[in-house]
């Protein structure tokens, strides 16, 4: 079993990873290096304040838009014999390493966590920020891109439809308690369309902010 709430348990095993590997994030571009998945198993029972994983295998996506980093996460990973997150600690039985797909000028993904932009993403934040909620994600994935790469990439377009018939009958939102408060973020399948570079980058750090805190990651 883990604790229920397991993103924010999943916070310090993750800076645990990044300072045994050595690590350093420059200042500015803390949240453009990589970004995780909850715990993923096909079987999820709730458990009062924690959660039965299993029977069977249980998955812990990282990403990152860094080869050294993701060399380094896989070495260090294979080097531990468990992943401990809370007081749980699980066997490690295997640690796979994934190229990025290419990618074209659309793409469609869905949400493996919320995506957020400031302190909350709900119906009311996304048709009040400038731009509104695709203009939004496309400045933060600039703003990561100039961090990381030190310039623009020559395609700066970015459109971001979300799904409006999933919308329509399930729930499109997810609320997520962490460090004391709730973050609610969009959990909904959605398309991009525009720079590829930037699609990459999404897929690879994050959509959205809070990356580093588990939030943003689309698959």
């Amino acid at each position: 079993t883990v604790p229920i709430n397991q993103q924010e348990s999943l916070v310090p095993t993750m800076s645990r990873l990044v300072e045994e590997i050595g690590f350093e994030v420059s200042e500015g571009a803390g949240d453009c290096f990589y970004t995780f998945s909850p715990l993923r198993s096909r079987q999820r029972v709730p458990e009062g304040n924690h959660l039965r994983l299993g029977p069977g295998i249980v998955e812990w996506i990282l990403s990152t838009p860094s080869g050294t980093l993701a060399r380094r996460f896989e070495a260090q990973l294979r080097a531990c014999d468990r992943f401990e997150i809370g007081e749980a600690a699980l066997p490690i039985s295997g640690v796979e390493r994934y190229s990025a797909p290419r990618f074209s000028r659309s793409a469609r993904f869905t949400c493996a966590a919320p995506i957020v932009v400031g302190e909350s993403t709900c119906i009311a934040t996304c048709n009040c920020l400038p731009g509104g909620f695709s203009e939004t994600l496309r400045a933060e994935l600039l703003r990561k891109y100039e961090a990381l790469y030190g310039r623009s990439p020559r395609d700066t377009s970015l459109i971001v439809d979300l799904d409006n018939a999933y919308m329509a009958h399930k729930r499109w939102t997810k609320r997520v308690s962490f460090q004391g408060t709730y973050v609610e973020g969009i959990y909904c399948p959605f398309t991009v369309t525009g720079s590829p570079d930037l699609i990459r980058l999404g897929y690879l750090a994050g959509f959205g902010q809070r990356n580093q805190e588990g939030f943003g990651m689309a698959l």
